[in-house]
């Protein structure tokens, strides 16, 4: 028995280890770009004691604890793998990675991975456990299942630093990018996110993913799981300059690897950064939406996803118009650009008065009810593009002011000391801004340049008090 390390290394033998004890601990990852440890959650500790044996797994903080008593000493590893084995890690093309702990243990397991093959392996789990059951944005409870991830401790080839492979669903991912640098935690998070969601993709897919989906869809979608789970967890903004994780420097006739699904969720106009980018005026739509059209078996390419969102109601500030242009610059036709009617700052709305845009199809009015609207009227009944939501609210008064800011007020609120803001756009501080009403279908306030886009219908981030 002393040859296994089952029994205490204490002289008095098993006569000291008659008292029982529960194990316990607490896993986490050094995070080289969050700057701090994280627990890891949802792995596997196995704690052994001769013929004892407990397999457990970690909590939402890290922390584990056995539910059995025991007696004397025993041994604490960890092996990576999920709850239900719907991801594990392997140590290269074939084992199952292990990470060994203190073995002839009496005391609580703390441990924090710093370093190391280990800490590879760990930093892959992390995004692994997160996608399957941390993802805050209500996606299938079985994302994947039983998918091998092969973690290579070498460089990249030059082309990619992953790749799914449908045929036997396993995962390859490297250390080292091709030049032998080292990548990050996020770059970790982001390559296994990225991968995963072709997993994902191949699981809910009604049909055969490998032959019929065109990449041009499989791309949008794993890239869209890269973006939207590690922005979760690192918080970079939609503009940063990591293009390989956002996509928004794509043009048209790009590779397959571009932004079409991170489009339709996120706010920005990538446009206004860059003239050869996309014209992105798209928001609104939800990734489980998303999700439920790429199941379909029918969602074999561009047109064919298409042609699912222009079947969904479409979000606020959105036209179908719009919803057009954009799709559109995916064959290679380029936005264009649309007449507007004129606003200009000083200028006091009337309740009732309609202000339509030049081909007569939209028109925004201030209410009696308070709510300042967008009406499509080719719509039946006509729909309300966008809103203020003020209705139901005492208002007085709606501005376009010679400051920019296009705000609503009550200014009979009898305590100047309240706000008598109702609703504004936030965009004070623009001197001869003026507000459009465009033939697609959105309002914008522009600044005094004419082009620079301070707030719109299809990017509202107004406040109603």
């Amino acid at each position: 028995m002393r040859i296994t390390g089952n029994l205490p290394e204490s002289k008095t033998g098993l006569s000291k280890a008659m008292g029982t004890w529960r194990p316990s601990g607490n896993i986490q990852v050094s995070d080289n770009v969050l700057g701090r440890n994280v627990p890891i959650v949802s792995v596997n500790v196995r704690t052994r004691n001769w013929f004892k044996w407990w397999d457990g797994y970690t909590d939402g903080n890290g922390n584990f604890q056995c539910p059995k008593d025991y007696y004397g000493d025993l041994s604490y590893s960890l092996r990576w793998q999920y709850p239900n084995n719907r991801f594990d890690i392997r140590d290269g093309k074939v084992g199952q990675a292990f990470y060994n702990g203190p073995s002839q243990s009496r005391s609580a397991w703390n441990l924090v991975i710093s370093s190391g093959l280990s800490w590879f392996w760990a930093s892959i789990f992390k995004a692994g456990s997160f996608y399957v059951g941390q993802e805050p944005f209500g996606l299938r409870d079985k994302p994947f299942d039983l998918i091998s991830i092969q973690a290579m401790d070498e460089n990249g080839p030059g082309d990619k630093s992953a790749y799914y492979k449908g045929t036997n669903e396993n995962i390859r991912i490297w250390r080292n990018w091709s030049d032998g640098s080292r990548l990050t935690s996020q770059e970790l998070f982001v390559i296994t996110a990225h991968e995963l969601g072709h997993a994902h993709h191949d699981e809910i897919y009604d049909g055969s993913f490998v032959l019929n989906v065109e990449s041009k869809v499989k791309e949008p979608w794993a890239c869209a799981m890269g973006y939207y789970m590690t922005s979760s967890v690192y918080n970079l903004p939609i503009n940063t300059s990591l293009n390989w994780y956002t996509r928004q420097r794509w043009s048209i006739g790009d590779d397959e690897y571009s932004p079409l699904m991170i489009d339709m969720v996120d706010t920005y106009n990538q446009r206004i950064d860059n003239s050869n980018d996309l014209h992105d005026f798209i928001s609104g739509y939800t990734l489980p939406q998303i999700e439920t059209i790429i199941a379909k078996g029918g969602c074999k390419k561009i047109t064919d996803f298409a042609n699912e969102i222009r079947a969904l109601p479409l979000p606020s500030g959105i036209t179908n118009t719009i919803l057009n242009d954009y799709f559109n610059q995916y064959s290679g036709t380029n936005s264009p650009t649309y007449a507007a009617t004129t606003i200009n700052g000083g200028s006091n709305f009337t309740k009732g008065a309609r202000y339509y845009s030049p081909n007569n199809r939209f028109f925004l009015v201030w209410q009696s009810d308070g709510n300042l609207v967008l009406y499509d009227t080719q719509e039946n009944p006509w729909r309300d593009v966008w809103t203020s939501k003020s209705w139901g609210r005492e208002t007085t008064h709606c501005i376009m002011q010679t400051d920019g800011n296009l705000v609503i007020y009550n200014l009979n609120n009898p305590n100047p000391a309240n706000n008598r803001n109702v609703w504004c756009t936030n965009t004070w501080g623009n001197t001869n801004a003026r507000l459009s009403i465009e033939d697609n279908g959105r309002v914008v306030i522009y600044a005094s340049n004419g082009t620079r886009e301070l707030w719109s219908s299809t990017n509202d981030n107004s406040t109603l008090f």
